[in-house]
């Protein structure tokens, strides 16, 4: 087996959030919530005592806080992202136009 040197790979841009990004987070956490209530909704109907159901009720409930605070905090995070891309874009913007504008006048004068 013969081992061949691979081309140099490029750096990874830093992840830029999307709108799509966002959509698909917000679909993962859909689906998943959606395969652990059915889940549950198994061994709920399989519990034997109410003792059981009870404890399953409970776990149930811990597991879908922590999934909604963790998937919540994921999702906060990438509108932020997508947020400071948006004001950077903006800021640039802006200072193009003030840097034309500023050129302009200096032209006229």
């Amino acid at each position: 087996m013969e081992i061949v040197a691979s081309a140099p790979v490029a750096p990874v841009e830093p992840f830029q959030a999307s709108r799509q990004a966002i959509a698909d987070a917000y679909s993962d956490y859909t689906r998943t919530s959606l395969e652990h209530a059915w889940t549950f909704l198994g061994k709920l109907a399989a519990a034997r005592s109410p003792v059981e159901a009870f404890e399953l009720q409970m776990e149930y409930a811990k597991q879908v806080c922590e999934s909604f605070v963790t998937e919540s905090q994921k999702i906060a995070e990438l509108h932020g992202q997508l947020t400071r891309q948006r004001v950077m874009n903006f800021e640039g913007f802006v200072a193009r136009l003030t840097q034309t504008t500023l050129e302009i006048r200096a032209t006229r004068h």
